[in-house]
């Protein structure tokens, strides 16, 4: 067959959806690049849909992981691929929205050198306390009225500067007017040990992290950070029920491609994601890991990163230049 036949052949197929389009190019396997380490919670969410997506595409997926400056390593790689077509980015709010603010100069920017495919999960946060480790400190009430009558003394607990739990309690402090003591740790784990331990009575972190030791009584939990209650823990009040108005976070993921990349294409692969992360076995999936599917468009998913990034940008300023 002429290779001119062929090209016709492959338009066709690709037009009419019986082909991935990339397939019409050898076949050629799809890179995906997690900047995360490999077992992490970013990582575990990842290969969520990356892998069975490479089944839906009917193509290879290899996933790489590229750990490194809070993500800013492997997105560099996935802006920088040669190969647009074949190359997959795994993302998540800190990537897209805070990294800007806290590393420094990059040679790249993701507002332009990156094109959004679609988003994979939102992912709750959970204000918890350790009611022993302070006298008298039980509930929100104590809480508040504590901080205030000691200015900088009530610490929260993170798993490092500028992560998502960082930001967190920057808002709380913001949000109620409180001066707070952040102490980091190196890991959500090491902070979290803090916590139940006793030494730090506070930490706002995502629901897979802290429900089961609410669960299980050692911890209590004050609120949650997203819009409405959590089905994961429907009697838990809104952090905006608790009075905190305006006090909305979550962290979410997603994937990209890089800039350049054939619109047909971004289309194809978010249509295989929205067609996995409505069936029940993703969906279950992500409620192991705390998190719930989160259905987008390009388009949608474009126009939601703009929305959140001046919410992400007031936060990590704040940080950034606490730390400078």
């Amino acid at each position: 067959m002429q290779r001119r036949d062929m090209l016709k052949i492959c338009g066709t197929l690709g037009l009419t959806g019986l082909m991935p389009l990339a397939g019409c190019q050898n076949n050629q396997a799809i890179t995906a690049v997690v900047p995360f380490p490999p077992g992490g919670g970013g990582d575990v969410l990842a290969r969520s849909i990356l892998e069975p997506l490479g089944k839906e595409l009917g193509q290879t997926i290899v996933i790489q992981n590229r750990p490194g400056s809070g993500g800013n390593i492997g997105t560099r790689t996935v802006v920088k691929a040669r190969d647009i077509a074949h190359t997959l980015g795994y993302v998540t709010n800190g990537v897209m929205c805070v990294n800007e603010y806290l590393y420094g100069k990059k040679d790249f920017d993701t507002r332009v050198d990156l094109v959004p495919v679609g988003a994979i999960s939102k992912i709750g946060l959970m204000a918890v306390l350790n009611s022993k480790a302070v006298p008298g400190v039980t509930d929100w009430q104590t809480l508040i009225a504590y901080a205030k009558a000691n200015r900088g003394a009530l610490a929260y607990a993170s798993s490092g500067v500028g992560t998502t739990s960082h930001l967190a309690g920057e808002l709380l402090a913001m949000t109620a007017g409180l001066e707070l003591n952040h102490i980091p740790h190196a890991g959500g784990a090491a902070a979290m040990t803090e916590v139940l331990a006793g030494r730090i009575p506070l930490m706002i972190d995502v629901m897979p992290n802290a429900i089961g030791h609410v669960r299980s009584g050692k911890l209590k939990a004050l609120a949650v950070t997203t819009p409405e209650r959590s089905a994961l823990a429907p009697d838990v009040p809104t952090m905006i029920e608790c009075g905190f108005a305006g006090y909305e976070l979550f962290a979410w993921d997603g994937v990209v491609m890089p800039k350049g990349a054939d619109a047909r294409e971004v289309e194809h692969i978010n249509e295989a994601m929205q067609k996995l992360l409505k069936s029940t076995e993703i969906a279950q999936r992500l409620a192991k890991l705390g998190a719930e599917p989160f259905l987008t468009t390009p388009e949608t998913f474009a126009q939601f990163i703009d929305k959140e990034r001046p919410k992400w940008a007031q936060l990590a300023g704040r940080i950034a230049a606490n730390i400078r």
